[in-house]
């Protein structure tokens, strides 16, 4: 319900009560951070929000996402930097799905890997297969518990792929080729786990419908809820934004 009352900039969203990007979605009450529109800039954030929980001797660590494109911004640059120097209880992610927007990814880097760069700041780099659940958990499960204990930052790149277009302006159908979206579709990593369930003997097709048709009705009610909800009046435009 949360999500969907920042998604309909609602009043009652407990992220910005409205005045936010909704895929920008933060909550104080879960430590997610709401990050800015210019992509890389919350690498830095992360490593403040790092260098923070350090000084605090808290055993929370940070953890921040960008895409393999945004990878190559600066900003990421000098959060790895710092973290390295400081050796920061964070863990950098870099979703590489191919295509940052329609550049593929023989144009945006020459590295056999981008996890190369994590050893060139002084902390461990690795990728990931992010089509295995099993895999991706049990890698960050690793990495979490190496940087709790005193091991300095972690990166993983997370090998993945993009079922839709990047957004509403783009058509992936000019720059990918029928055969990879078939590919890409017969690749979903939801279906991937969904069948390695059943075959392991976890789960059956009649649990796993059930459990749809269950967050189906959650989610379609918290809709109704959300879009139901008051819109920000017009004389609250300024509030909820700066501090008193």
């Amino acid at each position: 319900t949360d999500v969907l009352l920042a998604t309909f900039g609602k009043d009652a969203d407990p992220n910005s009560h409205g005045r936010q990007m909704p895929n920008h979605f933060g909550s104080k009450e879960h430590n997610i951070v709401s990050h800015s529109s210019p992509v890389s800039t919350q690498y830095p954030v992360a490593a403040g929000v790092a260098l923070a929980n350090k000084l605090d001797g808290s055993d929370s660590i940070a953890l921040t996402t960008t895409g393999e494109g945004s990878f190559n911004q600066g900003e990421c640059a000098e959060a790895m930097n710092i973290s390295g120097v400081m050796q920061l209880p964070v863990i950098f992610v870099v979703e590489n799905n191919g295509y940052a927007i329609s550049v593929p990814a023989k144009h945006q880097y020459h590295a056999e890997s981008l996890a190369l760069r994590g050893p060139g700041y002084g902390f461990e780099g690795e990728r990931v297969d992010g089509f295995d659940f099993a895999q991706t958990y049990k890698a960050f499960k690793k990495a979490v518990e190496k940087v709790r204990q005193g091991g300095g930052p972690h990166l993983i790149e997370l090998m993945v792929t993009r079922l839709t277009s990047h957004s509403s302006d783009d058509d992936q159908t000019v720059y990918r080729s029928p055969e990879e979206l078939e590919e890409v579709k017969a690749n979903d990593p939801i279906k991937k786990f969904k069948a390695q369930l059943i075959e392991e003997g976890y789960l059956t097709e009649e649990e796993d419908e059930k459990i749809y048709q269950e967050l189906q009705a959650e989610v379609d009610q918290a809709t109704d809820e959300a879009e139901a909800s008051p819109d920000p009046t017009p004389e609250s435009l300024y509030e909820q934004v700066y501090a008193d």
